[in-house]
């Protein structure tokens, strides 16, 4: 804090996602246990890619809770943390399925609208909310003193009339 000298503790959230890409079970070799991770991997992208599509449409309800991975990015998806995504593509004309669904995913994330906030401890957010309330008190009584005709000082005591009224 400039005015106090006081170090103000800000904290935020990051999280660092890998998404795979989309898992086609013929091609991945999966079997057994890898099968339902491949699963839970598609319908966690099949999820995100809903999350995105509502956001993007502007919708009112947005299905965050349908898994994990969107849950844990609520805040990043059209909240108030900030997000960046980074998508990786093949040059490979094998893999252009996977390239333009790729594509598709990070096109609708741009239109995305977050509103990132600075997050504080509440009994710093606190002294901040009253700092600020001091400050517009302080403007306010400056512009009634100016109005009434009365001297500027830096410490104003209150008339003898307002100590018997309180």
């Amino acid at each position: 804090d400039p005015d106090t000298g006081e170090q103000i503790k800000q904290f935020g959230k990051l999280a660092f996602v890998d998404l795979a890409g989309s898992e086609r079970l013929k091609s991945s070799g999966s079997s057994g246990e890898m099968i339902k991770e491949t699963g839970q991997i598609n319908k966690s992208l099949f999820t995100l890619g809903k999350v995105i599509a509502c956001l993007d449409k502007g919708e009112a309800f947005v299905p965050y809770r349908d898994s994990k991975l969107t849950k844990l990015l609520m805040d990043s998806l059209g909240g108030s943390s900030t997000c960046v995504m980074v998508a990786c593509c093949s040059p490979s004309a094998r893999y252009i399925e996977e390239t333009l669904s790729t594509l598709s995913y990070a096109s609708r994330a741009l239109n995305i609208t977050n509103t990132p906030v600075v997050r504080l401890e509440p009994a710093q957010r606190l002294i901040e909310q009253l700092r600020s309330d001091n400050h517009g008190l302080r403007a306010e009584n400056a512009q009634l003193r100016i109005q009434l005709g009365l001297p500027m000082s830096d410490k104003v005591r209150p008339s003898t009339a307002a100590l018997r009224h309180a």
